[in-house]
């Protein structure tokens, strides 16, 4: 058996230092490394393109950090938000004022219906139709593609 034959011989995954699906390393070690293992890899960090996660205090962030699915809507709304925003935002020639009618509208959403959210379910759909109304309304900012 030789050197090896009180350990186990595992595939583990590494990607920026955490246990995640990507290039293969052959280890071999004991059961108390492999568990070790097991929980950094349950604790993979997330990042919504709104916020850094390591930094999400509220509920509804938090819940957003710890859904896939849910930081990936949220990285679209990013997505869509910014390139509105690009045609959008501006400053009264006359009085210097800002002018932000998407951002505003942002604002409103996320506080009286995004963050009064008490699940993830609840979040998914918010904004899967935030993302639907956004594209309808600034379709005029927005490239062609993006408008389908």
């Amino acid at each position: 058996m030789g050197i090896f034959s009180s350990h186990r011989h595992i595939a583990v995954t590494v990607t920026a230092g955490w246990p995640v699906a990507g290039s293969v390393f052959a280890a071999s070690l004991g059961l108390g490394a492999l568990a070790g293992i097991a929980l950094m890899s349950m604790q993979e960090p997330v990042h919504a393109a709104g916020f850094d996660c390591k930094y999400a205090k509220s509920h509804v962030e938090k819940l957003i950090c710890a859904d896939s699915v849910l930081s990936k809507l949220d990285d679209d709304m990013k997505v869509l938000f910014d390139q509105i925003e690009s045609e959008t935002f501006g400053h009264d020639g006359v009085t210097g004022a800002v002018i932000d009618p998407a951002g505003k509208e942002q604002k409103h959403w996320r506080e009286t219906v995004r963050d009064a959210c008490p699940n993830a379910g609840c979040l998914r759909a918010a904004y899967t139709a935030r993302l639907s109304e956004m594209r309808k309304k600034w379709a005029d900012a927005l490239p062609s593609e993006e408008n389908q």
